[in-house]
């Protein structure tokens, strides 16, 4: 043993030269990466291309590091390949740049890097023309798209009529190298901005700025032509290649400077105008609209010649005149004449139900009428001309016609009688006389259109459920005449949000407005002295004052007024119905004036938990006792 330590240096001295040269060879087969040249380069992505040489081992991935500033290279992508002559592809670069890259390989041992590289991605190219085609509201561009290899992802033409809020947009689907772009529905005699805009990845590339001005169209309306004692004749021309007008209409009268008439037509065709009176000077121009703008003609007048009384009435709906000539076609001689039509007296039910009838305006010729009704369930009835001299309109006349969109009720007439125009669905526009002075039952109930109607100071009664249901109507003013709000008469009016209640009225009856879940203001005047059951159940009030003279809060009469705050009880109150104030639960403030308390139920303010009750100082005691369910919650008035 002693000899063989004597002898371990030796052999470790011989060893040495073997170990230097294991090491020479390590750092001599060490990886080795040759680059080639960037190939495939687009606006957007480039590929690539290397040769890495192994001394042993498998390649495990490579790693190009990349940017802009060739100090700096921020960027980087990494491939999970073992081929050892990569192509790889960097994507989502920047148009027209010069990049900086290194290629890493690792073979999972060591990691080699080559020397930084650079290359320029190309510049793809847009070209917009000028706008041709130009309308009043369209207009045509070409577009040509060079994108030198790269991925379109979008392409859009923004316009707008400011070079700087270009907000509109006419988006390409079928991206190709030459390109239509069609806009449409322009506004007319309006300076355009746009640019095309090419997205590419995260590259975007920009056409240059065009601009246009669309065209104002001419509008023309001949002068009249076969001018009857009731028609008209006229041209209508509106300049060519132009898209068709949104609204294309003429409007007419008897005053210039109130055009009331309107008939909807189509552009460039003959119009006749009828339903004219007789021995009458018009006004009448044609109105286009485009958009949002409007172009008018000049003005034309003409006047009708007297009427023969024997010359035949001619119907705007064949279907009327059929029924009319069969029922009064009194000489056989198969049409209606003037003086037929104001001989008759009544229409008893000859057009109730019938569904074929559209419109009636030659009604205004039966002169002979006194009262109209019998339409009840023309459900596309759309337009009817009620006759002069009239002087009431019959329960139930116009009841269901569910396409009557407007209704003008003549001078002379007294009373709208129960349901006239119930469930007229598609009412909303409605004439009052200042004759009137009763308003029935029902009269418009259903009429889920109207948004409102001005009732003239005239009527001095309204009957029950008289705007029942009509759930658009948004405002109303009551006649100062009126002493009773009727039962319902407003119930479930619920876009209902403001109605002034007049002075003089005594009665607000049960259910008066019931459901009108949009009113939040009201005031009662102080001549009201009853208000009945549910009388604004429902409704939205925050805070309300009853007046001084009311005896009773009725049943439920504020019942579910989820928003209602506060309310002031005034002295005069003597008894607090049941329900009356159920499920208030915003409710933090019932003020009572009466020092002697009114008599109340246990359900009175039921789920108002948070409600306190503010009574006269010198009956605190007394309010504690008579409602003892409340007597935590019962304080002095302030």
């Amino acid at each position: 043993m002693k000899r063989l330590l004597n002898i371990l240096p030796i052999i470790l001295i011989a060893l040495l030269p073997a170990c230097s040269n294991e090491i020479d060879d390590v750092k001599v087969n060490a990886p080795t990466i040759s680059m080639g040249n960037v190939t495939e380069i687009t606006g957007t992505s480039a590929v690539i291309n290397a040769s890495v040489k192994l001394f042993g081992g498998e390649v495990a991935y490579y790693i190009i590091h990349y940017g802009t500033d060739e100090s700096l290279l921020t960027e980087t992508q990494k491939y999970f390949v073992t081929t050892e002559n990569p192509s790889l592809t960097l994507t989502n670069l920047q148009t027209s740049t010069t990049y900086y890259y290194q290629l890493a390989v690792s073979s999972g041992y060591s990691e080699v890097t080559s020397e930084v590289h650079s290359f320029t991605t190309l510049n793809p190219t847009l070209s917009l023309s000028e706008a041709s085609d130009i309308t009043a509201t369209s207009a045509l561009f070409h577009a040509t798209l060079n994108t030198k290899g790269s991925t379109v992802t979008s392409c859009e033409l923004k316009y707008g009529t400011s070079r700087d809020a270009m907000v509109n947009a006419a988006k390409v689907t079928d991206i190709q190298d030459e390109l239509q772009i069609p806009l449409s529905s322009l506004q007319i005699n309006t300076t355009y901005y746009c640019e095309l805009v090419m997205t590419m990845g995260s590259a975007t590339v920009k056409s240059e700025l065009r601009s246009f001005t669309t065209l104002d169209p001419i509008v023309t309306l001949s002068d009249a032509k076969d001018v009857t004692s009731s028609s008209a004749l006229f041209q209508i021309d509106i300049s060519t290649g132009f898209e068709r007008a949104a609204k294309c209409a003429l409007r007419y009268g008897t005053d210039a400077s109130s055009m009331t008439e309107k008939l909807d037509i189509e552009n460039n065709q003959e119009i006749k105008v009828t339903g004219l009176e007789p021995s009458s000077t018009y006004y009448i121009q044609l109105v286009v609209l485009y958009g949002e703008k409007e172009r008018t003609s000049k003005v034309k007048t003409f006047s009708t010649s007297e009427r023969n009384p024997e010359d035949h009435i001619v119907f705007a709906d064949s279907q009327v005149g059929s029924i009319c000539i069969k029922n009064w076609d009194t000489n056989g001689d198969g049409g209606l004449s003037y003086q037929e039509a104001s001989l008759v007296t009544s229409l008893e039910d000859i057009f109730r139900e019938n569904v074929d009838i559209t419109t009636f305006d030659e009604l205004k010729y039966f002169y002979g009428l006194e009262e109209v009704g019998g339409f009840g369930d023309c459900v596309n009835l759309e337009h009817i001309t009620l006759p002069k001299g009239i002087t009431s309109i019959a329960p139930n006349a116009f009841k269901d016609c569910k396409k009557l969109k407007d209704i003008q009720i003549p001078e002379g007439v007294t009373a709208i009688e129960w349901g006239v125009f119930e469930n007229c669905s598609s009412l909303t526009s409605v004439t009052l006389p200042e004759s009137l002075t009763y308003i029935s039952e029902y009269a418009f109930s259903g009429c889920s259109m109207l948004t409102s109607i001005n009732i003239p100071e005239s009527v001095t009664d309204i009957g029950n459920y008289a705007f029942h249901n009509c759930t658009k109507l948004k405002g109303i003013t009551i006649p100062k005449q009126l002493e009773r709000i009727r039962e319902a008469v407003f119930s479930y009016c619920s876009s209902l949000d403001h109605i002034d209640i007049p002075y003089g009225v005594k009665v607000i009856e049960t259910d008066a407005f019931l459901a009108c879940s949009a009113l939040t203001e009201l005031s009662i005047p102080e001549t009201v002295k009853v208000i009945g059951m549910e009388a604004f159940a429902g409704s939205s009030l925050t805070s309300i004052t009853i007046p001084e003279g009311v005896n009773t809060i009725d049943t439920y009469t504020f019942g579910r007024c989820i928003y209602l705050v506060s309310i002031t009880i005034p002295e005069s109150v003597t008894s607090i119905g049941s329900i009356a104030f159920e499920y208030c639960p915003s409710l933090k403030s019932v003020i009572l004036k009466p020092v002697v308390p009114p008599t109340l139920c246990n359900d009175s303010f039921i789920d108002t938990d948070d409600c306190i009750f503010y009574v006269p100082a010198e009956s605190v005691q007394a309010y504690m006792s008579a409602w003892s369910t409340y007597a935590s919650r019962i304080k002095a008035i302030p």
